[in-house]
């Protein structure tokens, strides 16, 4: 059975009103809001067909259909039309953003301006060592024995590490392996960092020690993303749903929140070319079937600065919330730049 365009009508019909109701959605109320040209009986016969090829589900307490997880897909894929954002929410997010003094607080007033235009839940991860690259270092003497190392990299992540120098050691010897390893590394991506440094020993024979702490400390921020940001925003706002007044429902998804290695999954392996959508069944995480997730990495300079992206219930506004999560997207890394700097 194909799907000819008036069932696409009628899928359409269905997703909208159902996103604006909350409700089941019966082919009289299609008759009379959408001016098909058909018959409710038509409309109902369409609407069966649907159900049979699984694009609508029938609740069991109404007479009235839903989409199931493939009928928004095809919904999304097909037929939904971006939105144009609104005035009051451009007004909103950028209000937000001229709030922001520092990279922290960027991210953070980005997921709450998020979660309020949308009155879904948004989450901004920031940027992590291992996604960026070199930037500077500088050591600081402060014993005998030992320095603080400082680590900067290009999205204005700082890491601070101690580590062992030889007995003997002056600031001045070590502002100079600092400048000579700064003007070696910067640029490169850690990865590659961390073995450029191999290159030096022969310069810093004395300081040899430090050049291998040096290394694996960079070695361990470069494979490692525990100190990046994760800013979440509007839990509260999935309690205002109908879908989820089950508590137990709510539950899940809140329990999924508090843990950042879910949330990376949930919010993982996006193109930064684009904005991803995740509908229902489609999420890697079980707990939150009954959500829909809209995300988006964000570049800096080419590379990956971090993401962005709203989550809610599969009933989602998704032409809404996919334009606001692109502009967020498009605007994040001028805004990282200007506050990095």
């Amino acid at each position: 059975m194909s799907l000819d365009d008036r069932k696409l009508q009628v899928l359409r019909a269905v997703v909208e009103s159902y996103v604006q109701t909350a409700e089941p959605v019966s082919s009289r109320m299609i008759a009379r809001r959408y001016g098909l040209g058909v018959s409710p009986a038509t409309i109902r016969n369409e609407m069966s067909d649907l159900e049979e090829l699984g694009f609508l589900e029938q609740p069991h307490t109404s007479a009235g259909r839903v989409p199931s997880d493939k009928g928004y897909r095809l919904y999304v894929d097909r037929l939904m039309q971006a939105a144009e954002v609104a005035d009051d929410d451009v007004r909103s997010l950028r209000q937000a953003w001229r709030r922001a003094e520092q990279l922290e607080s960027l991210l953070h007033v980005t997921a709450h301006a998020l979660s309020q235009v949308t009155n879904y839940l948004s989450v901004v991860f920031g940027p992590s060592m291992r996604a960026s690259s070199f930037h500077s270092l500088y050591m600081h003497l402060i014993s005998e024995e030992r320095a603080i190392l400082v680590v900067l990299n290009n999205l204005g992540l700082v890491q601070n590490a101690m580590v062992e120098v030889p007995e003997g050691s002056k600031e001045e010897d070590l502002r100079a392996i600092s400048l000579v390893l700064t003007s070696h590394l910067a640029g490169l991506p850690m990865e590659k960092a961390i073995h450029a440094i191999r290159e030096l020993d022969s310069e810093f024979r004395q300081y040899r020690i430090v050049l291998e702490q040096v290394f694996e400390i960079l070695k361990r921020y470069a494979r490692e993303d525990s100190d990046r940001g994760v800013y979440l925003d509007g839990a509260l706002n999935m309690m205002q749903q109908p879908e989820f007044q089950d508590i137990e429902k709510l539950r899940l998804v809140l329990s999924c929140l508090e843990n950042e290695d879910r949330l990376a999954k949930i919010f993982g392996d996006s193109s930064p070319d684009s904005v991803s959508i995740a509908i229902g069944s489609e999420n890697k995480i079980s707990d939150i079937k009954d959500c829909s997730v809209v995300w988006a990495t964000f570049m800096v300079g080419g590379q990956e600065a971090g993401v962005v992206g709203v989550l809610g219930p599969r009933r989602m506004d998704y032409g809404r919330v996919v334009s606001l999560v692109d502009l967020a997207k498009s605007q994040l890394p001028r805004l990282v730049v200007k506050n990095v700097g």
